[in-house]
């Protein structure tokens, strides 16, 4: 009887083991790890006003580098980002933004040396100045809900394929700039007013006295 109930304990032990190790993490896509409590203690890290403007994350008390914003923390529904609210982080590698969020404040996200991946899952979008500057380990950006692009944006991203909304209304000053020795390329849907909107600012750009070199590397692909 003994050692049927040892065997018994055995087996019970082993498949949990087995279970658990099969969940310590998944990834996604792009092959990023994900922790299984990764996003346990979100709502704990995260701080909303009464506007619905998260304006900090403690990242780091995340449990991982990955961040998928809640659209609502503690009943508060989460419509923009804070500005300057990740910049300069060294902890994040992929962050996905819900799709009640429309504003993405200035430098929100900005200098984030580790970060690879930025899902974007609202439909309309307003970006604000300075955002994605030298994060320069994304490779691919899906940028399709943005419809307003603010000044200085995806500056210094090396290797990098932007796709962009055909839709696009406007696009601020001193964005898409290929520093030297790096290659930007930008996806848009062909004979979209977004298209007329990019191949437009390109061409200014290009024929800025100052800045205009920086766009030599910048290919637009209609698509």
């Amino acid at each position: 009887m003994k050692k049927k109930v040892v065997v018994i304990m055995l087996v019970v032990v082993a498949v949990i083991g087995g279970c658990r190790a099969d969940n310590k993490a998944s990834s996604n896509a792009n092959g990023i790890s994900i922790p299984v409590d990764s996003m346990s203690n979100v709502e704990d890290i995260c701080k909303v006003n009464e506007e619905g403007e998260l304006w900090f994350v403690d990242t780091e008390k995340l449990h991982g580098d990955t961040l998928s914003i809640p659209s609502k923390i503690k009943g508060r529904v989460v419509t923009s980002l804070y500005e300057g609210l990740f910049s300069g982080d060294k902890t994040l590698r992929s962050i996905t933004i819900p799709d009640t969020v429309t504003i993405i404040g200035n430098r929100c996200i900005h200098f984030c040396e580790n970060l690879q991946e930025v899902v974007l899952q609202g439909s309309s979008v307003e970006l604000g100045n300075d955002n994605f500057y030298c994060c320069e380990k994304i490779k691919e950006l899906h940028m399709e809900s943005v419809r307003s692009i603010g000044e200085g944006c995806f500056v210094g991203l090396d290797d990098c394929d932007i796709y962009l909304s055909k839709d696009l209304e406007s696009i601020g000053k001193g964005s898409l700039l290929s520093l030297d020795g790096t290659n930007m390329r930008l996806h848009i849907q062909k004979g979209s007013s977004g298209a007329k909107v990019l191949n437009t600012f390109i061409e200014i750009g290009k024929a800025d006295s100052v800045n205009g070199k920086y766009y030599n590397n910048v290919s637009i692909i209609e698509e």
